[in-house]
């Protein structure tokens, strides 16, 4: 067992220079590869042994599918110094294998867009965007589209005004709020928005991409709030962003009231002999008055006897619903991880399926495989972007080729 002490300043920054070195190997062993690939096509070396192509060669001495080969020869012809060497250009240096094999359909000018911790997910929404034609008139110009992004993310924009970051204008807190998992995608109109902890970068459909600073992004947020949360002078936003938890309640629970009061009215339309609000009293207010009368002679008012065998009704009928929703949700399950389309899954899918004692071992794994560092506890955004990562059926981090 490695006898445990406390390493200098100096150890631990080369102990992290050593692991990037490692980390950036990795990736320029495949561009390597695929020069050595590239070169026995180019000078038709694999005729040597007897085979007719760089496939057939790949196949018979490596087992490695055309496929593979394809993506190994085009990572070199696109990542690699001069397009044709065995060294990987250094603004690719910090990008996985998979991100790398991800990027190779998407246009030159498009690598603006993708920062090292973008995801692949993030790769591909661009590379749909790009296919797909934008609609128009929904947010064709940067001011719109950020007031789309905060209509499809109301609550989100509420828990941002009632923070103690946005109160004090601090930037960087309010992004990480916006933003926990230091990646996030979004698109609407003319528009793509890929959000970094240090910037967001944007692209109109059709033009180049873009960079937009947090400041930028949340002067617009500001305005925005007022116009969503308030009228003439934002005073309800005012309230969301700076007033309690009562006040905020306050606010919600009259705007809940008043969506009931219309509803009401709109049924009590719907019904050819209710009385219209203007001629008596409130509709439930008489038939509270209706059913008082009712008890007083001994019997029981329609609507009542309606009400109650409604609920035995529903007393028998909700058990067999719950029956039919757990079997749903377990044939749900079972499709889901039966599908072929399910090879990948984050890391935190992969743990919510083990045991406290699983689990435990898995992360003492993953700490091994320097994976998961100690300084990552007190990160929440590396530790989101390590359990958001895809890994294999064995909880390993997969690397595409």
């Amino acid at each position: 067992m490695e006898e445990y002490r406390q390493i200098t300043l100096n150890e631990w920054a080369s102990i992290k220079e050593s692991l990037k070195r490692d980390l950036i190997g990795v990736q320029e062993s495949f561009v390597r590869i695929g020069f050595t690939l590239r070169r026995i096509e180019r000078q038709e070396l694999y005729a040597k042994d007897g085979y007719k192509n760089i496939t057939e060669f790949a196949k018979g001495e490596y087992g490695l599918n055309p496929s593979t080969v394809s993506r190994f020869m085009a990572i070199n012809r696109k990542y690699s110094v001069d397009g044709y060497s065995d060294r990987l250009r250094p603004e690719f240096a910090q990008m996985g294998s998979s991100k790398l094999s991800e990027m190779l359909s998407l246009p030159e000018s498009d690598m603006e867009m993708i920062n090292p911790e973008a995801t692949r997910e993030s790769i591909r929404g661009l590379k749909q965007f790009n296919r797909e034609e934008p609609e128009e008139g929904v947010a064709d110009d940067i001011r719109a589209f950020i007031e789309k992004f905060w209509e499809d993310n109301r609550e989100l924009l509420r828990e941002l005004c009632a923070s103690t970051a946005y109160k004090e204008g601090d930037r960087k807190r309010m992004a990480e709020t916006v933003n926990p998992s230091g990646s996030r995608i979004y698109k609407k109109g003319l528009y793509f928005l890929v959000m970094y902890e240090r910037e967001c970068k944007v692209k109109k459909y059709g033009s180049l991409p873009e960079v937009m600073g947090w400041d930028k992004f949340f002067r617009l947020t500001e305005e925005i709030a007022g116009k969503m949360f308030g009228a003439a002078g934002g005073e309800q936003s005012a309230k969301m962003a700076a007033g309690s938890e009562e006040e905020k309640g306050e606010i919600l629970e009259d705007h809940k009231n008043a969506e009931e009061t219309r509803e009401e009215l709109t049924e009590d339309e719907a019904e050819p002999n209710a009385p219209l609000p203007d001629e008596g009293e409130d509709v439930r207010r008489k038939e509270s008055t209706e059913l008082e009368e009712e008890k007083d002679t001994g019997k029981i008012a329609p609507a009542q006897k309606s009400s109650e065998t409604q609920e035995e009704s529903d007393h028998k009928v909700e058990p067999e619903i719950e029956k039919k929703e757990a079997l749903e949700e377990e044939e749900n399950a079972a499709e889901i991880m039966n599908s072929p389309e399910k090879a990948y899954k984050t890391r935190k899918e992969y743990m919510d399926a083990l045991s406290a004692y699983e689990m435990a071992h898995y992360m003492a794994e993953e700490c091994g495989r320097m994976n998961l560092q100690e300084g990552m506890l007190c990160h929440p955004t590396k530790l989101i972007q390590w359990l958001m990562q895809d890994v294999d059926s064995r909880g390993m981090e997969i690397v595409d080729i």
